[in-house]
């Protein structure tokens, strides 16, 4: 017959890793996407000027950086995947949330899932098939700009709706995290004036700027579960 005190141990080990690979995922997610900023600022200078109504056979000047780019919107799906699901664990770990934990994991798996589709508009004009098939395949740069605009409306619109999944992540989080008390108060309420904000730009702008907002909430809910996984640890 196991011993309660080891079944206890047992399941605290286990939540301070969930906490732990909640913590670390927020993190890398986090930090890819500074460094995709960084990156296109960083750049810019280095490519060739590209025109605003493009061809294909201009675009394809920027395969490279597409690359880039597809590796980090990649990573930041994946990370974003993984943080779904542990974070969900991590705050409610008796399932006491309700609908609310449920709802926060399906909103960061669909917005994880919409990152990684974002990545693939990347891809689809870097990879085989890309700009430089195109440009090789139709002479009429009329055409060309017309594919180059239509892939670009993708990803744009892909963009505002990972900016709506991801208020709604920030918001279930936050509202799963009051009923169980695993974030604090002011973590809450940060949540959800950042989930408004994010929501309210990509509705009202097509390029919805307060994503970026993602980040610190990223980096303070990964310091919670760390801080509660190591004094966990200690205590």
């Amino acid at each position: 017959m196991t011993s309660p005190s080891i079944s206890n141990t047992t399941v605290a080990s286990r939540a301070h890793r969930v906490e732990r690979t909640a913590a670390f995922a927020a993190l890398a997610a986090a930090a890819l996407y500074i460094i995709q900023p960084v990156l296109v600022f960083g750049l810019t200078p280095l490519l060739p000027e590209i025109p605003e109504y493009a061809t294909a056979a201009e675009a394809a000047s920027a395969t490279w950086q597409a690359s880039l780019e597809a590796g980090l919107f990649f990573g930041i799906g994946v990370a974003f995947v993984v943080f779904a699901v542990a974070c969900g664990r991590a705050i409610d770990p008796h399932r006491d949330g309700g609908v609310a934990t449920q709802v926060a994991g399906g909103f960061g798996l669909l917005a994880g899932g919409a990152w990684l589709l974002f990545a693939g508009t990347f891809i689809a004009s870097a990879g085989v098939g890309g700009w430089a098939d195109v440009a090789a395949a139709a002479d009429d740069a009329d055409a060309q700009r017309a594919a180059v605009q239509v892939l670009e409306a993708v990803g744009i619109g892909t963009l505002a709706g990972i900016a709506l999944l991801t208020a709604a992540t920030i918001a279930a989080v936050s509202v799963a995290a009051r009923r169980t008390r695993s974030l604090g108060l002011g973590v809450v309420v940060t949540g959800w004036v950042f989930a408004i904000l994010i929501a309210a730009s990509s509705i009202l702008a097509l390029q919805p700027v307060a994503l970026l907002l993602v980040i610190p909430w990223l980096v303070v809910v990964a310091i919670v579960f760390l801080r509660r996984s190591r004094r966990s640890d200690h205590a």
